[in-house]
């Protein structure tokens, strides 16, 4: 079971870059369910009924801008994961311009606790991060530039053993919603140090 979450999400192929480099360890049954998160997601992956079925047909799911984490799809993924699929989530809920990791969302937590409730196995959360993306298809071109230097760095499994256990615990929203933050703030703390690691071999790559 895996959970992974990438860098800022700069280009629309990012669902692509994980099956290319994930995919010769999984089928497409079980590989790779995408959380289609940006700044205009619903618009971009369900605007109409045919763009809708082509991103169902690449197992990417749209979610709406501004929806919060109770929303049905969110419950939907957690359903997954717990049979086992892998979902690839951009944590930002937006598309980066400079390539920085803005504020993450706190819907990981709200899916960690929904596997544990429904009493699925605790996925494994793997972070990763690209940079090179930005010379393959700069923002706003519609052009793309072959042979350039894409560096994938895939980090550490995040540990949420003992903040999991916590999900149950919680008497109201409030308390939920300190603990998802305590995720979403380890997550960060784990994609930083996985972006460090990426600039570190680009240079020596």
């Amino acid at each position: 079971l895996r959970v992974t979450r990438s860098g800022p999400a700069r280009r629309p192929g990012a669902p692509s870059r994980v099956r290319g480099v994930f995919s010769p360890h999984c089928n497409f049954r079980l590989c790779v369910w995408c959380a289609c998160r940006c700044t205009y997601a619903q618009e971009i992956c369900a605007s109409t009924a045919m763009i809708h079925q082509f991103f169902t047909a690449g197992k990417t799911v749209p979610i709406a801008r501004g929806g919060g984490y109770n929303q049905a799809v969110m419950t939907s993924m957690a359903e997954r994961v717990g049979k086992g699929d892998w979902l690839h989530i951009f944590p930002e809920g937006r598309v980066s311009k400079d390539g920085e990791l803005g504020r993450l969302k706190w819907g990981l937590g709200k899916l960690l606790c929904d596997v544990e409730a429904m009493g699925g196995v605790p996925p494994v959360v793997l972070p990763f991060w690209h940079s090179g993306m930005e010379q393959v298809k700069p923002y706003g071109v519609g052009v793309l530039y072959p042979w350039k230097h894409v560096h994938i760095t895939v980090g550490e499994p995040v540990d949420f053993s003992d903040l999991v256990g916590r999900c149950r615990k919680c008497a109201d929203d409030k308390q939920r919603e300190d603990l998802f933050k305590s995720m979403v703030a380890r997550v960060e703390k784990s994609m930083r140090e996985t972006r460090s690691k990426n600039i570190e071999e680009r240079e020596v790559a």
